[in-house]
């Protein structure tokens, strides 16, 4: 009897599973507060690609087919793709990334996020160190869309994934690589752009050895007020909406708000939504493991800030300077990729791996003794500021924090890279510099002695200084909904009419209208 009951049980478990099969569950690893997006999403068939999830039949304008999922998040989706048709520079068969941002309207911040982004990367599209963005594929509903296609240049792996195998490089590896990455940042900063967000994860990487910088979500420029960048640049928040070519950027579900939707409207409604989750059921296991999960992300960026990104010490004289610190971070990765430095794969990592972070994370924020604070771990490496460096510190707590910290002793970097020679070793200590203007500038580590048998001057391209206009002004959702559009039409210059004519595009209708009646007239004269 007892084992009739169990086999009955058994035959109910298994039709409640097949029923189970057909509900989408989120992954882990997304924005906990989006976990409900896709609750009664249902996969398609086995007949149906599972793609199909995610992308209308003929939302990609029959351009484009995605093959599998490379990463996803509460910014929306990622997949590897292939071109269908030729369309601009791209031709049949080529491999492509194509990137689905949802939730693009959710606040102001996230979508002059993606404004930023899509600007950045038009302007900086021409360079071979920098990721490609072929193609924005333009919304069904210009008035009411919510999310976007973006199609960017397939990419094989990232610095994160090839720290991690058993792979070796050699010397020329390393200096080839440094030099590509220093190639992009001085086509950046010449163009007034500073990145704030380099990390391996953000280094793509080909077969061939060839680097593309991506992910400019945090990206700024230097005409910035400072004051606004200490502000963002440390938000928790940044880190997590943000992610590269193949595992993110931002976004989410549909925006179901009117246009005068505004940021502070939507912190509110955010922080109700919240509470009255919390109210409705206490976390369990899983809500932890995606709260852990974000929280690893976080530290994942900390490792390659500078101090004074942690101590919120950013000037707009010297913001470049926070590329350089992580370009250095990065570039002692590189070196434990030699057999010569780290003979056991298993042995390598970041150099600075904190776990807490001033005045940010620690409990204390004047917990001294944390050995696992970021600027405990950094010290442990380049040895603790002198008394004229921490002076320049113009927070008083900052200065206090600093003062109050063991003093440590440079280390030496030769034991650390046993394998590296001078030249090596000097240039990471240049870019590993506490003080923001003793550091090295990326003009200075192009002509390093060490970059010499990979250098190529012919290469090291700049860019004519570029300004937002739009970061300091409060714009509202019509007004972002526009300039959003207005960077699709650059590349569908043949859908310019349609989305003109759906009421989008007010302002730049006025311009057009306006251009056109100005060549008239010349025309008559």
């Amino acid at each position: 009897m007892s084992q009739a009951r169990r086999l009955n049980g058994d035959a109910k478990q298994r039709k409640k599973d097949k029923k189970m099969k057909n509900i989408y569950t989120p992954r882990p690893g997304g924005d906990p507060e989006d976990e409900d997006i896709h609750a009664c999403e249902v996969t398609e068939t086995t007949d149906t690609p599972a793609w199909h999830r995610h992308f209308e039949p003929d939302e990609l304008l029959g351009r484009y087919e995605p093959i599998r999922e490379l990463g996803r998040g509460s910014y929306g989706v990622v997949y590897e793709g292939k071109v269908l048709k030729k369309y601009g520079k791209l031709e049949p068969g080529m491999k492509v990334a194509i990137k689905k941002v949802r939730r693009v309207f959710h606040t102001e911040t996230d979508a002059k996020r993606l404004l930023r982004e899509l600007r950045i990367l038009r302007i900086l599209r021409n360079h071979d160190s920098i990721v490609t963005l072929y193609d924005i594929v333009p919304p069904k509903e210009p008035r009411r869309f919510a999310a976007l296609t973006l199609v960017f240049e397939f990419v094989d792996a990232d610095l994160g994934k090839i720290f991690r195998t058993n792979q070796f490089f050699t010397t020329l590896h390393v200096q080839y690589m440094l030099y590509q990455i220093l190639l992009g940042m001085k086509y950046m900063h010449s163009a007034k752009i500073v990145h704030r967000d380099l990390k391996p994860a953000n280094i793509l990487i080909n077969e061939d050895c060839s680097i593309k910088i991506c992910d400019f979500g945090l990206a700024r420029g230097f005409s910035e007020d400072p004051d606004q960048l200490k502000d963002k640049g440390n938000d928790d928040g940044d880190d997590e909406k943000n992610g590269n070519v193949a595992n993110g950027g931002k976004g989410g579900d549909e925006q179901k708000n009117g246009d005068n939707h505004n940021e502070e409207d939507d912190k509110k409604a955010k922080k109700k939504n919240r509470m009255a989750l919390l109210k409705k059921k206490k976390p369990g296991k899983d809500q932890k493991k995606l709260k852990q999960r974000a929280i690893t992300r976080h530290v994942v960026t900390r490792w390659y800030r500078g101090p004074e990104v942690i101590l919120l010490q950013q000037k707009q004289s010297t913001l470049s300077a926070v590329d350089m610190w992580s370009i250095g971070a990065i570039f002692a990765e590189l070196l434990q990729m030699q057999r010569e430095n780290r003979p056991d794969p298993t042995k390598r990592g970041p150099i600075f791996p904190g776990d807490s972070c001033f005045p940010l994370s620690i409990k204390d924020q004047m917990d001294y003794a944390s050995r696992v604070d970021q600027m405990q771990v950094i010290f442990d490496v380049i040895g603790s500021p002198d008394e004229s460096e921490i002076a320049k510190i113009t927070d008083e707590k900052a200065r206090k924090y600093l003062r109050n910290l063991p003093q440590r002793k440079k280390k030496n970097l030769k034991r650390m890279f046993p394998g590296a020679d001078k030249h090596a070793l000097d240039l990471m200590t240049q870019l590993l510099k506490f003080d923001v203007d003793k550091r090295i500038t990326v003009d200075q580590a192009l002509e390093h002695p060490y970059l010499k048998p990979v250098r190529d001057p012919a290469h090291e391209r700049a860019k004519k200084p570029v300004t937002f206009s739009f970061e300091s002004a409060q714009l509202g959702q019509k007004k972002l909904r526009e300039l959003i559009l207005e960077e699709v039409i650059k590349y569908n210059k043949y859908d310019e009419e349609r989305l003109i004519k759906s009421g989008a595009m007010p302002n730049y209708k006025r311009m057009k209208e306006k251009e056109a009646k100005n060549a008239a007239k010349q025309q008559k004269q």
